[in-house]
C-alpha cells in the first residue's frame, strides 16, 4: 500500500494505492476552497470499476461505471439540475425533466 499527501496553500490532494496479485485499488481526492473531487477504482484482470464525485457551490456531479475488454458502460451518472440537457450527455434527467414526461 502507498499513500501520498500533498498540502499546499490552495488545497489538499490525497492518493492511496493498494495492490496484490489479483487486484489494484486506487482512491484519490482533491479538496480546495472552491471544489472537491473524490474517486475510486478497482482493477482486476477482468476490467475496472470506478466511481467519481465532484462538488462545487454550483452543484454536484457523480458517475460510476465499468470498463472491460468488451467496452465501457456508465452504470450511473448524475449532473446538476441546472445544466442544459445537451451538456448532461448520458446523464440521468434532472428532476424537473422527469416531471415533464
Amino acid at each position: 500500500m502507498a499513500i501520498g499527501l500533498l498540502l499546499t496553500e490552495v488545497g489538499l490532494a490525497v492518493r492511496e494505492i493498494a495492490a496484490n496479485e489479483d487486484t489494484t485499488e486506487v482512491v484519490g481526492a482533491v479538496i480546495t476552497a472552491d471544489a472537491a473531487i473524490v474517486g475510486a477504482a478497482v482493477v482486476t484482470a477482468d476490467g475496472a470499476a470506478y466511481q467519481i464525485v465532484g462538488a462545487t457551490a454550483e452543484g454536484t456531479v457523480a458517475e460510476a461505471g465499468v470498463i472491460t475488454d468488451e467496452g465501457a458502460v456508465i452504470v450511473d451518472a448524475v449532473a446538476p439540475a441546472e445544466a442544459p440537457a445537451a451538456d448532461r450527455g448520458a446523464c440521468a434527467p434532472a428532476a424537473d425533466d422527469a416531471a415533464k414526461s
